[in-house]
């Protein structure tokens, strides 16, 4: 129960801030966490199973977006 209230608690902050910026968030998160060799073997491996996608699209609000992607597709 405490594992769902702490993902619904971030994915809720997540969900304010634009989708192109989640990866350099999540890159942050994993520098400063200590990890175990079982922990960092189990992120290593959600890695390695995960498929790319060749572009992250932003999903700011329509007129809210600060991330300029809205600018870049509209060229």
């Amino acid at each position: 129960m405490k594992k769902r209230l702490n993902f619904t608690a971030v994915n809720e902050v997540l969900s304010k801030i634009c989708l192109t910026k989640h990866g350099h968030i999540l890159e942050r998160l994993i520098q400063q966490t200590p990890m175990t060799e079982e922990q960092m073997k189990g992120m290593q491996d959600l890695l390695a199973s995960k498929v790319s996608v060749e572009r992250v699209q932003c999903d700011c609000q329509p007129g809210q977006c600060h991330c300029a992607s809205h600018v870049e597709e509209d060229k």
